[in-house]
């Protein structure tokens, strides 16, 4: 795989599957790349919705066919990864995790959220990129702590915690779930934002900003 290395791994995350998609929208069409994309941007608004396929067009001449060779790499990673450090089970993975049993009888079956029915209608792999409350309520996996992302610690809801690593418990199942997204892409905006990264050995944790 291009730009892979011994010592990293990737897990899929909702941006890194929004670019793949919208990548491979904007390959169908061989010429005049530019114009089909003002033609998929005014056709559907939530195209390229963080302008990040704008701005390697546009701004820094980045080729179709390179943004494409990076959207297949985006299609090889996993949503997940299991590992087993001391004795202890682990699971890494971008917004939340429960199985597909779980997700079928869990109560937000009989809710009408958008992003719930999204969960119940296209699949688990939409929790592992989507899932936010959901990730903490219903969420976990038995024996195992979880590693994950995708919501911030800073702000309102179930999440807020100062800017700094959140650490939520299910006693019924004996899971634990960390929500290490520190707020860092808000730092502009956030004082308290940060970055933070967990070392499983131990789980100690350090800041980076």
């Amino acid at each position: 795989m291009e730009g892979k290395h011994h010592n990293v791994e990737f897990i899929k995350g909702n941006h890194d599957y929004l670019f793949e998609q919208d990548v491979l929208a904007l390959d169908i069409y061989k010429d005049d790349i530019k114009d089909k994309y003002h033609m998929l941007k005014m056709k559907d608004e939530n195209y390229d919705k963080y302008g990040t396929i704008e701005q390697l067009l546009f701004d820094q001449n980045v080729s179709i066919e390179q943004m494409v060779r990076w959207a297949k790499m985006i299609e090889e990673f996993p949503y997940l990864k299991e590992v087993c450090v001391n004795g202890k089970n682990y699971l890494i993975v971008h917004a939340g995790y429960m199985d597909e049993y779980s997700l079928s009888k869990s109560p937000i079956a009989l809710n009408s959220t958008k992003e719930e029915i999204r969960f119940m209608l296209y699949g688990i792999e939409n929790f592992y990129l989507w899932a936010r409350e959901e990730a903490l309520i219903v969420g976990g996996k038995k024996d195992t702590t979880i590693i994950a992302g995708h919501t911030p610690t800073i702000g309102k809801g179930m999440f807020d915690n100062g800017g700094k690593v959140l650490r939520h418990q299910r006693l019924e199942i004996n899971s634990v779930i960390y929500d290490i997204d520190c707020g860092a892409g808000f730092l502009d905006k956030e004082p308290l934002a940060n970055m933070a990264c967990i070392r499983l050995e131990d789980e100690e944790i350090f800041y980076l900003i």
